[in-house]
């Protein structure tokens, strides 16, 4: 059972490809040249097919504004960024002024093709009313080469995404203009060369539109290829953000495990030298006369509670310490400046004392931390 291919398989198939429009270029062109010089294809039936061709790119416009409407956003980095809703609105608003406007440029052409001089450089017009039966053909094949190069570059590559509304509008325009261009080198050409106006008149014509689809396709490819090499790029860059994002968090995550298990370890360390002095106090401690210094508060943040401590000075072997003991707050309320208490110190090492009262107890909740010299 054969499954469909999708629009991802189809992009990586056909996407990167130029043979499609290159193909509906050149058997478009080919078929239309041929039928100039190999049959009785008038001037005047060759406008009508140019006028078709004008008519046949502005439909396709609109229908790529459309898609980009719905689908896409041809505001948004261009104009001004807008939601869904207001992308639709502004469409559909832009849409309708599209085709009065360009409907107006096709009536103005074809006007101008109804009042061309044609009696004054030799051409006949008398037989405008009885068109070749190949224009029919050609209308056809202009709206199977322009439906390719919707399916090509709106369907299959996805342009609709990122394309800018103001080049949709404006491109069909520039080709509208060009075709006045083509008919006043067409009559440049008939005036030029009389001895066969019409058929002067014809290649002048059919080199300018010639020149038109050339540089018409040149632009579209290059484009293309820009926008290729922009969403490349744009890859690239995400890729690279994504790496940077995903190592920024990794170093993150390792530096708050790191952070975490310095916490505990430094906790553990702390826990230990205090359950070993704790140990040492009650073995070997011998208990000293000190003198209350100082009573201190310390304010705590609305998450905790005030501390209380004492500077408690005293003297061993002939020098004078001084440290910070922590007391609970009725005890520091109950102590005094200048009053006598109790300390208990290590013979070897002085420095780390506690108060007596506390020794044996302050790891039970009470969290004393010595502070050495």
């Amino acid at each position: 059972m054969e499954v469909a291919a999708s629009p991802a398989t189809m992009q990586q198939k056909f996407g990167d490809s130029q043979s499609l429009p290159l193909v509906s270029f050149v058997g478009y062109n080919a078929l239309l040249l041929a039928v100039v010089l190999f049959t009785e294809f008038s001037a005047y039936d060759l406008l009508v097919v140019i006028y078709l061709e004008l008519a046949v790119i502005g439909l396709f416009a609109w229908l790529r504004l459309f898609a980009a409407a719905l689908f896409g956003n041809p505001f948004g980095n261009h104009l001004f960024d807008v939601g869904r809703g207001a992308t639709l609105f502004w469409g559909t608003l832009l849409g309708g002024f599209f085709i009065a406007k360009f409907g107006g440029l096709m009536l103005a052409l074809g006007a101008l093709i109804l009042a061309l001089p044609t009696e004054d450089i030799g051409i006949d017009w008398a037989d405008a009313s009885d068109l070749h039966p190949l224009v029919e053909l050609c209308g056809y094949m202009l709206l199977a080469r322009y439906a390719v190069m919707f399916v090509w570059s709106t369907i299959i590559r996805g342009d609709y995404k990122d394309t800018s509304a103001l080049r949709l509008v404006f491109t069909p325009y520039l080709n509208g203009l060009w075709v006045f261009v083509t008919i006043g080198l067409g009559l440049f050409f008939a005036w030029r060369y009389p001895a066969s106006p019409e058929f002067q008149f014809t290649l002048g014509v059919f080199a300018a539109k010639l020149l038109l689809d050339l540089v018409s396709l040149l632009l579209e490819l290059r484009r293309t290829r820009l926008a290729d090499v922009i969403a490349a790029r744009r890859k690239r860059r995400e890729a690279l953000s994504r790496r940077f994002w995903r190592g920024f968090f990794r170093l993150v995550a390792a530096s708050a495990v790191l952070a975490i298990a310095g916490v505990l370890v430094f906790g553990a360390y702390m826990l230990h030298g205090q359950i070993e002095l704790e140990e040492a106090l009650e073995a070997d401690g011998v208990v000293v006369q000190g003198t209350i210094q100082a009573k201190n508060k310390s304010e705590g943040s609305s998450n905790s509670s005030p501390s209380y401590d004492i500077e408690v000075s005293y003297t061993w072997n002939g020098r004078d310490y001084q440290h910070p003991y922590w007391v609970r707050r009725s005890r520091w309320e109950a102590l005094t400046t200048g009053e006598p208490i109790d300390i208990t110190v290590l013979p070897d090492a002085p420095h780390r004392s506690q108060l007596t009262e506390y020794v044996g107890t302050s790891i039970n909740g009470r969290g004393f931390i010595p502070i050495e010299d």
